[in-house]
């Protein structure tokens, strides 16, 4: 099961600065948590408080007010050497410029955090070695930080953060004074620790070039770190595929009666909605109008046939109104007359039919959608398709 346990929690913090007797406001009541094993990455530009809210979230800087936890603890309510304790065990820093010693090996240098955890010469240098190898440079590790490229010295300086095996990972702008190519490897060594180890990580980042491939990195990264959500996203996402699919034939049946209809013929809907019906009174207005003889009306019906999936419109219609409106639609005498006759008599297309194996005189139930119940029908004929709208219609 995912861990979606909060590592960071910030509630309602502020932090300003104060520049001669002005205080300029950098955060203001912000409130957010940050899930164990998570990669979040800060994007913004250059004081925007990126690095203001990576330092109080690793208790370099206290917040003006509000309540800062990591992993359980109010770091904002610990003292100066309380916090020095903490940051050595739960923090691990990566800063822009490395802040490598130059006079020390790259191995002295991953060293160094472990001379405040009180573990043996031994111990130290076994935890160095496998940082490095980390990292993939355990054959530089006599090698000095001026003997190394910007790359592998901030490669070094990841190996010094996770030494320790630190709650957190704070990055303050890791690839800023690197070559996209330096970059590229950065960014996947740090998504590397994340997938691999679990390590929460906070980066800060601005260039535009490194944000994008961050972004992307973090969108593969995190698609089914969250199973649940991302499974739910896609469900989400298939049902309004199915539903644009189904309201797209709609459309398409409403415009396929349009053209068929002739330039003596008019279909008018509600503007709202094909759910939606038309007044019945508009009928005796449409027939008042200039020029037009024939007035009929079909409701859009919305019936289910078995099983959601088998969508097909469906139309109740005033029968013998309708039959006259559209001459084109060609019935013999005998289903015509039963038509007529027979209210729950239905016509249905012939390939619609064949589809679901109607004959002539089967029973078909329709689950109703708009109107409840189960609606039971004949099937009188199939030499034509069902009115694709729901309209009221006029010829002139």
């Amino acid at each position: 099961m995912e861990d979606t346990t909060a590592v960071v929690e910030i509630t309602n913090v502020s932090k300003s600065y104060r520049r001669d007797h002005h205080a300029l406001q950098v955060l203001h009541d912000i409130t957010f948590r940050i899930a164990s094993g998570e990669f979040l990455a800060l994007m913004g530009p250059s004081g925007s408080g990126k690095s203001t809210l990576l330092n109080l979230i690793a208790g370099i800087d206290k917040p003006d007010s509000g309540v800062i936890q990591v992993a359980g603890v109010d770091i904002a309510s610990l003292s100066e050497t309380e916090l020095a304790g903490w940051r050595a065990t739960h923090v691990g820093f990566i800063f822009q410029f490395y802040n490598l010693i130059p006079v020390l090996t790259a191995m002295e240098n991953v060293e160094l955090p472990l001379n405040l955890m009180g573990l043996s010469g031994k111990e130290r240098r076994e935890h160095s070695e496998m940082a490095l190898k980390v990292v993939n440079l355990i054959d530089r590790k006599d090698h000095y930080p001026g003997q190394l490229s910007g790359g592998e010295q901030q490669r070094v300086a990841i190996a010094r953060a996770v030494v320790t095996d630190p709650t957190i990972l704070v990055a303050d702008e890791p690839t800023g004074d690197l070559d996209r190519n330096s970059a590229d490897d950065v960014l996947n060594l740090m998504e590397y620790l994340n997938r691999q180890f679990g390590k929460t990580i906070i980066i800060a980042i601005w260039k535009k070039v490194s944000s994008a491939m961050l972004f992307l990195k973090l969108l593969f990264r995190n698609t089914f770190r969250h199973k649940l959500r991302t499974g739910l996203t896609i469900l989400g996402i298939a049902i309004a595929i199915l539903a644009f699919g189904m309201l797209r034939t709609m459309i398409t049946a409403w415009y396929a009666g349009v053209e068929a209809s002739s330039a003596g013929r008019l279909v008018t809907r509600n503007a709202i909605s094909l759910i939606f019906p038309l007044p019945l009174n508009y009928k005796d207005k449409i027939r008042q109008v200039s020029g037009v003889s024939i007035v009929s009306f079909g409701n859009w019906f919305g019936g289910i046939y078995i099983d959601e999936k088998n969508f097909f419109a469906n139309f109740a219609v005033e029968p013998k109104s309708y039959l006259e409106l559209y001459p084109e639609f060609i019935l013999p005498n005998a289903e015509s007359d039963a038509f007529l006759r027979d209210r729950k008599g239905f016509i249905a297309g012939r390939k619609l039919a064949e589809k679901y194996g109607w004959k002539i005189g089967s029973t078909v139930t329709l689950k109703g959608t708009i109107y409840p119940g189960n609606w039971e029908g004949y099937y009188l004929s199939g030499e034509l398709g069902l009115c694709p709208a729901r309209h009221l219609s006029g010829k002139g």
